[in-house]
Order: structure tokens, then sequence, then C-alpha cells
């Protein structure tokens, strides 16, 4: 009787490394198990395409560039008054916060909030 080579795994290990890497990235298997898509950081990635020399901070210059495409014809006077009073730059960790803060100007010059 000849010996018999063992089977290959056909599974991978449980835990969490067995969950696809942009469910671990976004907060663990959780995601993938719910069967809801990893959410896109779109403004991150807005950030990082105005980051043309990654540096990690978007001067003024960036930050009026970007909100002209985000706010388009709603990229007023006062909403570029308010991107430009960011004169330091932003860096990437306060952007969420600039953006919200602009948003914020451009929803009150339409009269929406």
């Amino acid at each position: 009787v000849a010996p018999s080579a063992a089977a290959p795994p056909t599974a991978p290990p449980a835990g969490p490394t067995s969950a696809p890497p942009s469910a671990r990235s976004l907060g663990g298997a959780s995601t993938a198990r719910r069967g809801r898509a990893p959410r896109t950081d779109v403004l991150g990635i807005l950030f990082l395409r105005y980051d043309g020399a990654c540096t990690g901070k978007l001067g003024v210059d960036e930050l009026e560039a970007c909100a002209r495409e985000l706010f388009r014809e709603a990229a007023t006077a006062e909403v570029l008054e308010a991107v430009h009073s960011y004169r330091d730059g932003v860096l990437r960790k306060d952007f969420y916060r600039f953006f919200t803060h602009v948003e914020g100007v451009a929803l009150r010059a339409l009269g929406v909030a």
C-alpha cells in the first residue's frame, strides 16, 4: 500500500488576516462580512491629486483650485475668501475640517443652510 500525500489546505486561515486587504485597511473584516463595500475617501483622493509635491500639505493656491473644482459656480467671492483665510495652507489631517468650513460658507451663500 502506497503512502498517501497530505491534501493541501483549501481554505485560508481564519481570523482578521483572511479578510480582503480593503476591508482590513478600513477597520477589520466586519465590513466585508456585512456585505458592504468599503467607503471611498473621496476628499482624501482629492487632496492627494492637488498635493503634487507630495508634502502632505496644500497651499492656498492648491486649496483655491480644489475649491473651484468642488464648488464650481458656488465658488463665490465669499467662498474664496474663506479659502484664503487658510493662508498657511492645510495639512491632510485638517483637510476635512477645511472642507466642512468652506462647504458651510458655500451653502449659506446659496441660501441652502
